[in-house]
């Protein structure tokens, strides 16, 4: 073999060996690269929660990858009390909030009316129901009567304060015959244990941990409705209106994702 040849034969080899490893290269890391190119970033929002019963579709989308699914990285920011919700609501802290009573809505709406709207409400009905009147397991009280003197005590917010008063109006004057009290709605089970109150007017889950630990017991069921309004107008859920125009298709997919939330719960009560 001359010397030309032999330039000529290790110039073909190393030819052969970059297209070979060009290949492997493209063979490895191009589907890599094609995916990152074409994977669009989650979509993001933040939601804000009160850990009530109202919340329920929120963490069922949450837990079965509803919002995930469809590209959304959700951020849900757990609030002690509607009020507060409401608040980051309007100050632009967060993007929408989960089942706020529907007298918290109304009154922000009117005192600073355009700043939200809301969707998928929820209502109380005589077979559908969240709320109760409960007492100590050991209780003498027999009646919501036999509780004039004593200490109510339920969740902080001005919703349920005007909700207790209304259902409290039925039997006496509840800003003379009790005495109310309000707190953090994480502190309700422990305080009906400590004796803080005298009965507690709360919505689940609460009512039912309290009487799943045995020291609580039945007063009244499904209070709003027997004696406030039937079908009760409970909550809903809201996006404030700056979310809405700049994001109208990410909207939509949350809502999207609740609804399904929503099905799933009906057809999966336990």
């Amino acid at each position: 073999m001359t010397r030309r040849s032999h330039y000529k034969s290790s110039a073909v080899l190393t030819i052969i060996s970059i297209f070979a490893i060009l290949m492997i290269y493209l063979v490895l890391f191009f589907p890599l690269i094609s995916s990152a190119m074409g994977q669009k970033p989650p979509l993001k929002a933040k939601i804000a929660y009160v850990p009530f019963s109202t919340g329920l579709p929120f963490f069922v989308a949450l837990e079965n990858g509803y919002f995930k699914n469809r590209g959304i990285d959700i951020e849900p920011i757990k609030t002690l009390g509607a009020n507060e919700a409401i608040n980051s609501l309007i100050a632009g802290k967060v993007d929408g909030t989960i089942g706020l009573g529907l007298t918290t809505l109304f009154s922000v709406e009117q005192a600073t009316p355009n700043q939200f709207k809301i969707y998928l409400p929820c209502v109380e009905t005589k077979t559908n129901y969240v709320t109760f009147l409960l007492v100590p397991k050991n209780s003498s009280v027999g009646s919501v009567l036999d509780l004039k003197g004593k200490r109510i005590g339920t969740y902080s917010g001005t919703s349920q304060l005007l909700v207790l008063k209304l259902f409290l109006q039925r039997f006496m004057n509840s800003d003379k015959d009790v005495q109310i009290i309000q707190v953090s709605p994480e502190l309700q089970a422990q305080a009906l244990m400590a004796g803080q109150f005298d009965a507690l007017f709360t919505i689940d889950p609460y009512a039912t941990i309290a009487m799943e630990k045995g020291f609580a017991k039945i007063l009244m069921e499904n209070p709003r409705v027997e004696h406030i309004l039937n079908p009760f107008p409970a909550g809903a859920n809201a996006f404030s209106v700056r979310f809405i125009n700049e994001n109208p298709a990410l909207a939509e997919k949350i809502v999207s994702a609740l609804e399904d939330a929503v099905d799933f719960i009906r057809k999966n009560e336990n």
